[in-house]
């Protein structure tokens, strides 16, 4: 008996578990202002890769993000306009969902107002920028965020994206 009261509960603990993650899974999350990381010295005895993989979010609190800033230009971000930077890999095979998704939204939002800023679509391989991910905390794929056209970050998605949630993020950033 007790056992089946046991397995009962771990059923409904798992459920309950799975369907937050669902919920959550492809909601815009809104970002605190910049979405910055920067760079700790290491500490005496730890190696110095150890301390770049470190977070200082004194600093993303501070809105310090030039650093972040730096890589998202080097990786292509123009600035001209809101952007949706999502990481991406060979090997995810829901990210083909998001680059649907974001190509889509980007195409709705440019039919419904011509004269806004064109919304730049950025996927970037996650093995070719893992200091970048990094600084962003990225720690599952598909990751999504969206940016206005001074590189301030104002969401972060987790999973395929929801298009109409996605849309509303960005249409007045445009």
């Amino acid at each position: 008996m007790t056992g089946t009261v046991i397995l009962v509960l771990v059923v409904v603990l798992a459920v309950a578990v799975g369907l937050v993650l669902r919920a959550r899974s492809g909601t815009v999350k809104p970002t605190a202002g910049a979405q910055t990381v920067a760079r700790r010295p290491a500490p005496a005895g730890r190696p110095d890769d150890q301390a770049d993989r470190d977070v200082d979010t004194a600093e993303e609190e501070s809105g310090d993000q030039t650093g972040v800033q730096a890589l998202l230009r080097a990786a292509g971000l123009r600035g001209d306009g809101p952007a949706v930077v999502h990481f991406s890999a060979t090997w995810c095979g829901p990210c083909a969902a998001v680059r649907r998704v974001v190509a889509g939204t980007s195409a709705r939002l440019a039919a419904e107002a011509p004269e806004g800023a064109p919304v730049q679509d950025l996927e970037l391989d996650l093995d070719e920028h893992a200091v970048l991910a990094r600084r962003l905390r990225v720690m599952s794929l598909p990751t999504t965020f969206i940016y206005d056209a001074e590189g301030v970050g104002h969401g972060r998605i987790s999973g395929v994206p929801d298009a109409s949630a996605l849309a509303e993020a960005l249409r007045p950033l445009r």
